[in-house]
């Protein structure tokens, strides 16, 4: 219960030093931490936007052949559907639904 010697308290050292907030932020963000956050960065701009502008490509490519099929007349249209229905039905007899 009693002591020979008054221990150091450890409060004043670390409350003075603002609990060490300042000197681990620093030590993480100027070493590993900034290699970690370049990896990161590398990793966003190759794959994330890689992946978005992908997508992007891929609907307006997809948009320009969407585009042709659009005449404008009445029989493309009309032919398309009678060029789908054949198709359809040879489908079908194909695979027995109909015989």
């Amino acid at each position: 219960m009693y002591a020979k010697r008054r221990l150091p308290a450890v409060e004043p050292r670390v409350l003075e030093n603002a609990w060490y907030y300042d000197a681990t932020v620093a030590r993480l963000v100027g070493g590993p931490g900034k290699s970690a956050f370049d990896g990161i960065t590398r990793f966003d701009a190759r794959v994330v936007d890689g992946a978005v502008n992908g997508a992007g490509a891929v609907a307006r490519h997809l948009g320009g052949l969407v585009r042709r099929s659009q005449t404008g007349f009445v029989r493309a249209y009309a032919a398309l559907i009678a060029v789908g229905a054949v198709a359809l039905l040879a489908w079908f007899v194909w695979r027995g639904w109909l015989a």
